[in-house]
Formats: structure tokens, C-alpha cells, sequence
């Protein structure tokens, strides 16, 4: 055995070192106090050097070798009709997606400003917003009371859905966007894989009852909850194009598609 300073911590167990004693292979290295190294080693030529050289490596499993595949992800742009009090500002708003992937990490949404050239993260989310299509026409309705006759389809591509009380309703939950009319529902209701039927529904919210009888086929279907990413606008950005990408968490800008 033998002790050294810092002078000498790279050395490890498995070295051979000349030391005062002659060659020796190094069994182990212990720090007993601070800034002094004790080392303990055999002759290097004894069979107490050789012992557990020929030890076979684990190799783990191949399963556990296997890379994380990082899927795509997607960005839904939507500009609903202010939703509450604390929605006034210029805004647009993003339901982002990873198309139902197990383990999705979620995404972050990269701003360009100069046409392309370079971008700039912006915004991060790790929920999936609730997102799905309306393949029939929803029928106009009376916007001023419960509408308890119209059932809509839907066919949900991320996520699932569930009903809630009238109260619930009242206070904004379960609101989605259909085409461009934002519609409360009460009842979800499952009837095969994927599709639900909605009913008990409040219509025309936040000012869109003048798009009840305006709905055509295979309309988009956002529910409006905490996982819409909002991003901020200047007054002056009005009118003007921009160049988003919706770049899953772990993947790289340059394999995402741009989105105007």
C-alpha cells in the first residue's frame, strides 16, 4: 500500500505503475481524507494481478440498445374570438400535436422572421391539444339557449373526450372551435374507436353566433382548453406573413416543414 497527493488521481485500478516497491498493478484507490489518495496493488508479475481478466463482459439486451424514435409533430393555427377577460391582446393560437404517439414529449414552435433563413424558438408545450374533424355539416341551431336537438360526430385524433356538467359548461369548459363557431358541449359520448357523438350544446359563444348556419362538411375540431399555445402580436404584424415550424422536443428545425 502506498499513498499519493492529487498529483496522481488519474491513476485508477487495472494500472500497472513503477512505484519505490517495483512494478505493481493497482486493486484499488481510496480517499481516507481530503486530498490524499491510498492506494493498494500486488506485484504486477503475481497471479493476484491477473485475477478477473478474463471476465466476460454483459452485454445488456439488444432491446435496450434500441434508439427512441422521435416522431413528427404538428401545429393547427386557429384565431378564435376572445375566450375570457384575460384574452383581449393580439394573438394568434396553436393546437399542437404529436398525432397520438405513446411517449410524445411534446414541441416547440420556431418563429422566422426573415423568410426562412434562420429561426427562433418561441413558445414550448408538452400537452396535446384535443384535436379531430367533423365529416358532416353541423346544422344552425338557437344560439340562445340549450341546443338539446342537434348531435355532432366527431372523430377525435389525439386524445379523448369527456362530459361534464351544465355549470362546467357555463364556466368555459368543454368548448371547442367547429369551423369558425365556438360551441360548448355536455355529453361525449363514445360510439366506436376515435368517435364520439356531442351533445347538450351551448352554440354561438363568444360572439360567433353568426357562424351557426355556416358550417360545411369536414371541419376542424379544437377543443379550446390550457393546451392551445397562444402567441403574441404586434399591432403591426397584422396582415403580414411569417414562417412557423413545429419541431418535436429532441428533434432538429431542419425536419420539420414550414408553415406560413
Amino acid at each position: 500500500t502506498f499513498s499519493t497527493t492529487y498529483k496522481h488521481i488519474d491513476l485508477e485500478p487495472g494500472d500497472i505503475v513503477d512505484a519505490p516497491m517495483g512494478l505493481v498493478r493497482i486493486t484499488s484507490v481510496e480517499e481516507q481524507k481530503e486530498g490524499v489518495l491510498f492506494f493498494t496493488a500486488v506485484d504486477a508479475g503475481s497471479v493476484e494481478s491477473l485475477l478477473g481478466s478474463d471476465n466476460q463482459v454483459v452485454v445488456p439486451p439488444a432491446l435496450t440498445n434500441v434508439p427512441t424514435v422521435i416522431g413528427y409533430s404538428q401545429g393547427l393555427f386557429i384565431d378564435p374570438p376572445n375566450l375570457s377577460p384575460a384574452d383581449q391582446t393580439i394573438r394568434m393560437m396553436v393546437a399542437v400535436h404529436g398525432y397520438d404517439a405513446p411517449g410524445w414529449p411534446g414541441a416547440q414552435i420556431y418563429l422566422s422572421e426573415n423568410g426562412g433563413s434562420s429561426y427562433e424558438p418561441i413558445a414550448t408545450t408538452y400537452r396535446e391539444s384535443t384535436v379531430g374533424l367533423v365529416a358532416s355539416a353541423v346544422p344552425a341551431a338557437d344560439w340562445h339557449c340549450w341546443d338539446e336537438t342537434t348531435v355532432i360526430t366527431v372523430q377525435v385524433k389525439t386524445n379523448t373526450l369527456l362530459s361534464c356538467s351544465k355549470l362546467d359548461v357555463l364556466n368555459g369548459k368543454n368548448w371547442c372551435m367547429i369551423g369558425k363557431e365556438v360551441i360548448g358541449f355536455r355529453n361525449a359520448t363514445l360510439i366506436s374507436p376515435k368517435t364520439y357523438q356531442l351533445s347538450g350544446l351551448l352554440r354561438g359563444r363568444q360572439g360567433t353566433e353568426q357562424q351557426v348556419d355556416k358550417h360545411v362538411a369536414n371541419e376542424l375540431f379544437v377543443v379550446l382548453d390550457d393546451s392551445i399555445v397562444k402567441i403574441p402580436f404586434d399591432a403591426a404584424d397584422r396582415g403580414t406573413t411569417k414562417k412557423y415550424k413545429i419541431v418535436t422536443i429532441g428533434s432538429s428545425v431542419d425536419k420539420a416543414t414550414a408553415q406560413d
